[in-house]
């Protein structure tokens, strides 16, 4: 990459950081001519690799987790650093920092200019640099609002949707990183209530508290007032009666503090809200420098990282229901009537989307979006998902890190959504 591209892709940091390393560190990220032009046939084994990376000098590969070791939150890096040590006999190097010590919220601009080797990109946080990703967060209220079966069909339809939407891929490149998928899976999003809300009456010129423009649009569809409230001030703006509700997801619920004051937890079952999505990147001019291989490897084992993160979402779950529990509240499903009020809103959100500028064929990817909703419902079915979902309110006795094999999912979410845009 010449240093003009590097400024076109990055910031003038990633160039003095791309001099320091050759400077310091020689060859650093350089390999044999031949090593680069070595291609690992999916499914080879972990001997493959090492062969074909046998040459490579070592390179290193940090990552952050906002949290301490051993954590939740942490354990997908850890999983993922473990098996790139092992696959890449030791020839990349995995670093994790912990405690957000690189850089709090939004990890893109740490990716772009190479203080981070693989992080997470929140499109939803930086609009103007990422249109195309915040509008595909914008659809995910089609997804299934299932507690197991809904989860694993946010993580089908949307990465098959947004890894097949070349733009998606652009932008982010422009932006000066390499993206290992385009948008990830949540799970649902819903109200987090002071008192149990489900009826259009109990919603009703409520304040309640909106991240974005279509949690706003769904808040209002439902006659609800929107308030605009900071991520550190949801906690304040409950206690103080503010608001009396927050549109969010509950992992955000939980991390702000707010269980035990917004203890009713109000889904939808049939596909209800937005939500909170982000996808994984790498440093462009690490991806760039590295053999083929070395790229192959690190796409590849992102299945690691995406299994252990659901495993590790539904553990997060799992805890934050139970202090549902403990607080006196309860999970709650909307109302036949604020369903309809919801699904209206949410219909009109999408014929919104089907002229949206920032696609190139808008129609094309609405379309496609609503056929991979029915794709992957048949096949989470076909896989056996649906008829274990246990539905929120017995998902804490139901659950435990081996109560469910993610492994043929996450096989087929691979096939489908990561192997065609396998590097070759």
């Amino acid at each position: 990459m010449t240093y003009i591209s590097q400024l076109w892709a990055g910031t003038a940091l990633r160039n003095v950081r791309a001099g320091l390393t050759v400077g310091l560190a020689g060859a650093a990220f350089a390999a044999p001519a031949i090593a680069q032009d070595v291609s690992v046939p999916h499914g080879s084994p972990k001997e493959a690799y090492i062969e074909a990376l046998a040459d490579m000098e070592p390179v290193e590969l940090i990552m952050q987790s906002q949290a301490s070791p051993g954590d939740i939150s942490s354990r997908g890096f850890e999983k993922y650093a473990a098996a790139v040590t092992e696959y890449s006999g030791g020839k990349i190097v995995p670093e994790i920092v912990y405690g957000a010590a690189i850089i709090r919220g939004a990890m893109q601009a740490a990716i772009a200019d190479g203080r981070l080797g693989y992080a997470s990109v929140i499109a939803q946080y930086d609009p103007s640099n990422f249109p195309v990703g915040s509008a595909l967060i914008d659809m995910t209220h089609v997804v299934n609002g299932q507690v197991l079966a809904g989860t694993l069909h946010s993580w089908g339809v949307m990465m098959d949707t947004g890894n097949h939407t070349p733009e998606a891929w652009e932008e982010q490149r422009n932006y000066g990183v390499e993206p290992g998928f385009t948008i990830n899976g949540a799970v649902a999003s819903g109200f987090f209530c002071r008192q149990p809300r489900t009826e259009p009456a109990d919603f009703a010129g409520l304040q309640i508290r909106a991240g974005g423009v279509v949690h706003g649009t769904e808040v209002q569809g439902l006659g609800g007032a929107a308030v605009a409230l900071p991520f550190n001030e949801i906690y304040e703006g409950l206690q103080r009666g503010i608001v009396e509700c927050a549109l969010t997801n509950i992992t955000t619920a939980d991390t702000v503090g707010i269980l035990p004051l917004a203890p009713f937890h109000i889904v939808n079952d049939a596909g209800g809200f937005g939500q909170t999505n982000t996808n994984n990147a790498f440093d462009q001019v690490l991806w760039e420098d590295i053999p083929l291989a070395a790229r192959q490897l690190l796409y590849d084992l992102q299945t690691v990282f995406i299994e252990e993160s659901i495993i590790a979402g539904f553990d997060s779950l799992a805890e934050s229901l139970q202090e549902i529990t403990d607080s006196g509240g309860e999970v709650l499903q909307l109302s036949d009537a604020s369903e309809e009020m919801l699904q209206a809103t949410n219909a009109a959100l999408l014929e919104e989307s089907r002229t949206s500028n920032v696609f190139n064929d808008p129609e094309d990817v609405v379309n496609r979006l609503m056929e991979n909703v029915d794709k992957w419902e048949a096949i989470i079915a076909e896989l056996g998902y649906a008829e274990l979902d246990p539905g929120w309110n017995n998902f804490i006795e139901f659950w435990s890190p081996d109560a469910v094999d993610f492994g043929p999912f996450v096989d087929r979410l691979y096939q489908e959504t990561m192997l065609p845009f396998r590097p070759e």
